[in-house]
């Protein structure tokens, strides 16, 4: 499902686009206070599916810090051996 609006992925449990702001489904914004807990709950899932998402992505970009620096370790080990040996 995407955003009439923006076109954002949408998850299905949204009343709002996290990307525009724009209502979903034709979400009025009205709300009874039987209805916070849910909307409390479903807040608490998207916020923690999206931390979750930046866990990972922070470490991939981790690994990938990692990998440049084994392969500057190499260059600069083949530097030193080429110019220890001329």
């Amino acid at each position: 499902m995407n955003c009439s609006n923006c076109g954002a992925a949408l998850n299905g449990r949204e009343r709002y686009c996290p990307m525009c702001g724009q209502p979903v489904n034709g979400y009025t914004g009205e709300s009874s206070s039987t209805d916070l807990p849910k909307i409390i709950l479903d807040l608490a899932a998207e916020n923690k599916r999206q931390n979750e998402q930046i866990i990972q992505i922070l470490k991939n970009q981790n690994e990938e810090i990692k990998l440049v620096g084994q392969m500057l370790n190499t260059v600069s080990q083949y530097f030193i051996a080429k110019n220890m040996f001329k």
